[in-house]
């Protein structure tokens, strides 16, 4: 994959999903994260939001090769003791907004950029294990680390600085009149937020790729199970979360203080996207875009999942893969799975042996079969 300087087969489709016995995918199951064990209901009154500029201190959770935008979803396992302390502490939870701080390096130390989450739901099992779903809130530049000055709390603590967003300003007046203005509409358009979503918009709704990835054969209005959001800033994050980048792509695209230009970085983007998906290691030919296909509500083909050893995994589900340059080891088996009804096995690639992966499958649920391409190891 690319992106503009302007400062990135084998089908296993069914057409049988009418037949007697089979049941589609259920697309609620893996957003619900109900994996994850009990949800205890832990409800939010409202969504934590502190003013840009502001200096705090706050849990520091680290996350390799992952990039949260505000509005995303991430769920989490917290196996260590201390973390559960500190973030999900029942009376802290009815006190004030359970929030934490997400990077994916500490290197370097500071100036990193990172998001707030905030706690939204807690999972049980077995009175031991607590288990997490948060959203993205705000985005925060890291000023340092340190540890808990609690001496049993031993986990880690970031003060950071949270940063503004320069929302996108409407036009000083309305399109028709543009014509009497200094500037052509084209120059105008080139600083109108809801000027370049709707171009966003329109080069996707002229995608045929872009269908398949949102799960609808309409329009863009009606991707994945929910529309995407109408203001320029939230679209923005909405669109930067759900298309196919590298990991530098998008932590570049978190980095952008300004709506219009983290607009037109992704206008730049979609011009410019290819339509095969490669291996990161190898640049093996792993699969197309066009097969990628919507499982959560929501989300679009893309996902953020949680493994038992509490490793956090985004992936991308894709109805095929090009099996030349793929390969499956291990017996499948549903335990622990992501996609209720499904098995799963782990997925490499043959060129290079690199894992990238897990190929699910159901007989009694459509798709029968479908793969799930972690999006770390692709590009």
């Amino acid at each position: 994959m690319s992106t503009s300087d302007d400062d990135e087969f084998l089908s296993a489709r069914s057409d049988d999903s009418s037949d007697d016995g089979i049941d589609a995918l259920d697309a609620t199951d893996p957003g619900d994260h109900a994996y994850l064990g009990e949800d205890v209901g832990v409800e939010r009154p409202s969504t934590a939001y502190v003013n840009p500029g502001s200096v705090i201190e706050l849990p520091l959770v680290v996350l390799p090769q992952i990039v949260i935008f505000p509005g995303e979803t991430l769920p989490l396992r917290m196996l260590s003791s201390a973390t559960i302390q500190l973030i999900t502490l029942r009376t802290r939870l009815r006190q004030q907004f359970d929030t934490f701080v997400v990077i994916n390096t500490l290197s370097p130390p500071v100036g990193h950029v990172g998001t707030i989450v905030q706690i939204e739901r807690i999972y049980e099992q077995h009175e031991v294990h607590l288990s997490i779903v948060g959203r993205g809130c705000q985005r925060v530049r890291l000023e340092s680390v340190s540890r808990g000055r609690n001496a049993i709390l031993e986990t880690p603590y970031a003060t950071v600085q949270v940063l503004p967003d320069h929302h996108a300003l409407p036009a000083p007046f309305p399109w028709k009149r543009r014509s009497f203005g200094h500037w052509r509409t084209a120059e105008y358009n080139l600083f109108d937020g809801r000027a370049l979503v709707r171009k966003a918009q329109t080069i996707l709704s002229t995608s045929a790729d872009w269908h398949h990835f949102a799960g609808t054969a309409s329009s863009l209005l009606e991707a994945a199970t929910s529309p995407p959001p109408e203001d320029p800033t939230q679209y923005s994050y909405w669109l930067s979360a759900h298309v196919h980048m590298i990991l530098p792509e998008r932590q570049a695209l978190l980095s952008v203080n300004c709506t219009v230009r983290r607009l037109r970085l992704l206008i730049a983007w979609l011009q410019e996207h290819t339509s095969s998906i490669q291996c990161a290691g190898c640049h093996a030919i792993l699969g197309a875009t066009a097969d990628i296909f919507s499982t959560a509500a929501g989300a679009a083909g893309v996902g953020t999942f949680v493994n038992p050893g509490g490793h956090v995994h985004q992936i991308l589900t894709m109805h095929s893969v090009k099996m030349e340059h793929v390969h499956f080891e291990g017996r499948p088996t549903s335990r622990d799975t992501w996609f209720p009804g499904y098995t799963w096995q782990c997925m490499y690639c043959t060129p290079c042996g690199a894992f990238i992966g897990w190929r699910y499958a159901s007989r009694r649920l459509t798709p029968h079969v479908f793969y799930g391409l972690v999006r770390a190891a692709i590009q």
